[in-house]
């Protein structure tokens, strides 16, 4: 629908449907269980906030996801370590994956243990 809306220059109806998927992305039962793929991406940022400096192996990872075209998930983390925590802002422009690693991001950075089952197993 985002899609269709945005064809037709209607950006308001397309960003109205966008954040519908997201958050409809986000109360979907498996999006943990998919998430854990991108556990040792939420670590080392969540890391990276608490020790206050960016090691070489995330930079690193940052650089290898920009290849793979993930640049707006790299805008958004880097948003985050820049000390940006609005999640509408740093929501808005990413696709329902994107988002939920974000989302997982600043859910950990707030109760670090609220992850503990994405990242037991």
């Amino acid at each position: 629908m985002a899609a269709i809306a945005n064809k037709q220059q209607q950006s308001e109806q397309a960003k109205h449907y966008r954040q519908l998927s997201r958050d409809s992305y986000l109360r979907f039962a498996g999006m943990p269980y998919q998430m854990k793929q991108y556990a040792w991406l939420i670590a080392e940022v969540i890391n990276t906030i608490f020790k206050q400096s960016l090691d070489e192996k995330l930079a690193t990872n940052l650089q290898n996801l920009q290849q793979k075209g993930l640049n707006d998930l790299c805008n958004a983390i880097q948003l985050i370590l820049n000390g940006e925590r609005n999640e509408a802002t740093l929501l808005e422009s990413l696709n329902c994956r994107d988002a939920a690693i974000i989302h997982l991001i600043l859910q950990g950075i707030k109760n670090p243990d609220s992850l503990s089952t994405l990242f037991n197993s």
